[in-house]
């Protein structure tokens, strides 16, 4: 959020906000559908930046260095009773992950988190045995006579 401009930032007429940009990391292009949660523009429109010639969406003094924000992650994982290590990058791949099981194919996950190609985004789709556990819990197979 501290690098995202606002000429990255775009609305929709039709569904709302997207963020379109390039990832720092090998100058691919992002694309994240913010539309998708809904307040999303409302935390938008309320933290913006007011100075119409910054090029920033937000106030770039608001933010933390990337070790403290790691650090107060870590803390309000501590209180929350959260146990798993936790960090701005384990957040890029819970992301990743929530879109795959919520059923979004592979080249869109690939084009969101702005990867030069569609292989380096297969080893988000790799199922572990935890995954297998918690992703059958709901299933009640007694109520299909099982």
């Amino acid at each position: 959020m501290v690098g995202l401009k606002k000429e990255h930032l775009v609305k929709d007429h039709e569904h709302g906000y997207l963020i379109l940009g390039q990832r720092s990391k090998n100058d691919e292009q992002t694309m994240i559908p913010l539309f998708k949660f809904p307040d999303a523009a409302a935390l938008i429109e309320k933290y913006a930046s007011k100075v119409i010639t910054d090029p920033w969406v937000f106030d770039r003094k608001t933010f933390l260095t990337e070790p403290a924000y790691n650090r107060q992650l870590k803390q309000i994982a501590l209180k929350t009773g959260i146990t798993k290590l936790v960090s701005n990058k384990v957040a890029r791949h819970t992301n990743a992950q929530l879109w795959i099981r919520l059923g979004t194919n592979r080249p869109v996950v690939s084009r969101m988190l702005g990867h030069s190609k569609e292989e380096t985004t297969k080893h988000y789709y790799k199922v572990d045995i935890n995954e297998v556990i918690d992703g059958t819990n709901h299933i009640d197979f007694g109520k299909l006579g099982i």
